[in-house]
């Protein structure tokens, strides 16, 4: 009695787990919940080439009177062209996707360009816009460098500080529904108690029937799983690693199972 009362359980476990994936599947907000793909970490490499061409053009850079302008709030077209050339070199450089060191090296550096400051438009006011400040372009390095100069040093030597700057890529269509290892938890279950209770009852049968057993309990879990593979074909691989190592261990405990002791698959 007590063994038809865990079947019975083990039966509700393994249609519980069936309704699980159907309301799953059906419902668009936790379908992708359900999903777990599989990933590769890349290394995102700006085009650094593309990225110093652009700064060497000389009819890229703004009017002597812009780059020497510090307060750029009161030049809307001198702001316009150094944000500009800011926002291109880091989309040149893949930093408008993707963070890396390198990335907060330049967007730091490029900071000469165009940035926020902590002075109000207006003092006083707290409503008012923060000015919009930049250095002196015009300016030289105690060496002689301009400041064009000073970027092409800092795209070259932005990517050796790419220590971090990765995104990850899906790798394939393989992939894996939560509610699919949970259907072959319970099915697992219930393969077991079968085999169980049908041990009991053979124990004088011929060691082929007993492994009969096993390999029909071994085929309903996977049988009703691979039904699955009609929503998901990229559960496939997963699904077929699972079972091969499953079926050689099967298999290999048959092989040395003793006929008279009652054990579960």
């Amino acid at each position: 009695m007590k063994e038809w009362a865990h079947l019975i359980t083990a039966s509700g476990l393994a249609l519980m787990s069936t309704i699980l994936f159907i309301m799953t599947q059906n419902n668009e907000n936790t379908r992708p919940l359900d999903v777990a793909r599989f990933y590769t970490m890349k290394r995102a490499k700006g085009d650094t080439d593309a990225a110093l061409n652009y700064v060497k053009d000389q009819k890229l850079w703004p009017s002597e009177q812009c780059q020497a302008m510090m307060n750029l709030s009161t030049d809307a077209a001198c702001l316009k062209a150094r944000v500009d050339i800011r926002d291109n070199i880091l989309h040149h450089m893949k930093c408008t996707q993707f963070g890396s060191q390198a990335c907060s090296y330049l967007r730091l550096t490029l900071r000469a360009l165009a940035r926020n400051s902590t002075v109000r438009s207006i003092p006083g006011n707290p409503l008012s816009p923060l000015l919009v400040v930049g250095t002196n372009l015009k300016l030289k390095a105690p060496n002689g460098e301009s400041f064009g100069q000073i970027f092409e040093n800092i795209i070259n030597d932005a990517p050796k500080l790419l220590h971090g700057g990765v995104k990850a890529v899906q790798s394939d269509n393989t992939l894996i529904l939560r509610s699919i290892l949970y259907n072959l938890i319970t099915m697992s279950i219930l393969a077991n108690l079968i085999t169980h209770v049908a041990d009991k009852w053979m124990v004088k049968q011929d060691g082929w029937v007993r492994a009969a057993v096993r390999s029909l309990t071994f085929a309903l879990v996977f049988g009703i799983s691979l039904i699955f593979l009609y929503w998901h074909k990229g559960a496939a691989m997963v699904l077929l690693v699972i079972a091969a190592a499953s079926l050689v261990t099967l298999v290999y405990f048959e092989m040395f199972l003793d006929k008279t002791i009652i054990r579960p698959w």
